[in-house]
């Protein structure tokens, strides 16, 4: 400083105004120096002073000193744990809204949407769809395929070489076209639960007393009761008798027959043919046991003392009784077997009587 001064001396003789500035100019880098030193302790002591700070904590009451940095740290897990549950809100609002609109539809899709009688898209009845439909019209379309099954009834029954054609007239049938309906319908109300396709098939039921009027009628044209065999003439020639030939019998098993037409139809088969069992019935007497069992059950003789006229009458008569056949249970009648006595047309002449026992 010393020499320094020595030379700001020798300056300042020279020049006294330039002097004078350098002092100055000098004196204001030592104030400012001194200004910046005396800043930066004070804000060094004042950033101390915040680095501990007290709080209360609400909870307990107690009062404790924290750092800058620790309430910081507090202050964002503070702020997390408010982001957590604003997040957690918000996903619970959005489950609530969701859930709240899937009860709205629920609700539509089963009161609401009833009320429109109209059938969901993915149903239909033998091919036809009948989606989107009334149940008005979707009755009023599977009517036209009724019919269309009605009229394709063509069924031929055979028995006892005969053949009997079955149609839509013989028969008293229903469908079963509005349990479908109103099954399809009841579906079609829950097609916001239930998305699959529905597929459905009309069936025909017809009334059993049909079928039993058709076996009937088969019945009647076919049924045949079994054949006797009989005799038939005496030759008195060869003192035999000839006797036909029985026959067999038949009978529709009319139980059996009803099943199987039933069974038929009710699998949807409409057209082709359906055999008619029938119970063979057997002869009682055939041919050979009428044969085999003519027998002499009696006889009788006696002699004529007639006369010539007398004795020609009895021999026309025995003549036209003679090989007579007496079925069971049948009445036979003389008078009736040789004819009118008294007409001279059937051979017989005039000749004595017996009345009373008298000639």
């Amino acid at each position: 400083m010393a020499a320094d001064n020595k030379k700001y001396e020798s300056r300042s003789g020279q020049n006294g105004a330039k002097r004078s500035y350098s002092t100055t100019k000098n004196a204001a880098k030592s104030s400012s120096r001194s200004s910046q030193a005396q800043r930066k302790a004070a804000m060094k002591a004042k950033n101390s002073s915040k680095k501990k700070t007290s709080y209360v904590n609400i909870n307990d009451g107690y009062s404790y000193s924290v750092s800058s940095s620790e309430k910081r740290a507090q202050v964002k897990r503070s702020q997390d744990k408010k982001n957590k549950r604003g997040l957690k809100t918000a996903v619970a609002i959005s489950i609530a809204i969701v859930l709240l609109i899937g009860a709205a539809l629920f609700v539509w899709y089963f009161f609401f949407s009833a009320g429109q009688d109209t059938f969901a898209r993915g149903i239909s009845v033998d091919g036809i769809s009948i989606s989107g439909m009334t149940y008005a019209k979707a009755q009023k379309t599977l009517g036209k395929k009724e019919d269309e099954i009605a009229d394709s009834i063509n069924i031929t029954a055979k028995a006892a070489g005969k053949e009997f054609p079955i149609t839509k007239d013989d028969l008293d049938y229903s469908f079963n076209t509005k349990e479908i309906l109103d099954d399809a319908m009841e579906y079609s109300r829950q097609r916001g639960l239930k998305t699959e396709d529905k597929e459905y098939s009309i069936k025909m039921t017809v009334n059993e007393s049909s079928y039993k009027g058709i076996a009937d009628r088969i019945a009647k044209e076919t049924d045949k009761s079994a054949k006797n065999s009989k005799v038939l003439s005496w030759d008195p020639a060869n003192l035999t008798f000839e006797v036909d030939e029985s026959e067999q019998g038949f009978k529709v098993k009319k139980e059996d027959f009803i099943k199987t037409l039933s069974n038929y139809i009710g699998s949807g088969t409409y057209t082709g043919s359906v055999d008619v069992n029938s119970e063979v019935i057997e002869p009682q007497y055939s041919k050979d046991y009428i044969s085999n069992n003519i027998i002499l059950v009696s006889e009788f003789t006696t002699v004529s003392t007639n006369n010539e006229a007398g004795n020609t009458n009895m021999a026309i008569a025995l003549d036209a009784c003679n090989g007579s056949i007496i079925e069971p249970e049948e009445t036979w009648s003389f008078n009736s077997c040789t004819g009118d006595t008294n007409q001279k047309s059937n051979g017989y002449q005039e000749a004595g009587v017996i009345v009373n026992g008298k000639h």
